[in-house]
């Protein structure tokens, strides 16, 4: 139980450094321009993502942080069609 407690205190602050400077907003507009629309640029650039987030955090909280990044431009991105 502990160990959930500090797993979700470190996500917590991971989020809020992200939300609060800005990072997000940035990333996911960086993946959006170098996929120039395409989708599966777009998942293979997340995926890279996900792997060097993956050396420095738990996976969990990698997964947590990259949905937070990535998730409103490639369900944009499907809706329109565009891949």
């Amino acid at each position: 139980m502990a160990t959930t407690a500090v797993l979700l205190t470190g996500i917590g602050l991971v989020v809020n450094v992200i939300s609060t400077t800005g990072i997000g907003n940035t990333f996911s507009l960086m993946i959006n321009g170098w996929s120039d629309g395409n989708l599966i640029i777009m998942l293979v650039l997340v995926a890279i993502a996900s792997l060097v987030l993956g050396m420095g955090l738990p996976v969990t909280a990698s997964y947590i942080v990259l949905g937070t990044f990535c998730a409103c431009d490639i369900q944009s991105d499907c809706r329109a069609g565009i891949g």
